[in-house]
């Protein structure tokens, strides 16, 4: 798995990750290792934490 990042300033890199690196709330890759030898899933996941600690996300799949 690659997992692209971006900064606080918006700087972005790419680097090698694992399943076990996206958040609980990203969809799309449920049935990783069951019963083929990959899965294909391409989306942009953002997630946050407000002033107040309450948690939102957005996903985008492509």
């Amino acid at each position: 798995m690659v997992l692209g990042t971006y900064g606080t300033q918006g700087d972005f890199s790419w680097q090698r990750s694992s399943i076990t690196a996206l958040p609980e709330a990203h969809v799309g890759l449920e049935r990783w290792g069951e019963h083929c030898p990959g899965i294909y899933h391409r989306s942009v996941f953002v997630d946050w934490r407000d002033y107040d600690g309450n948690y939102g996300f957005e996903q985008v799949n492509y």
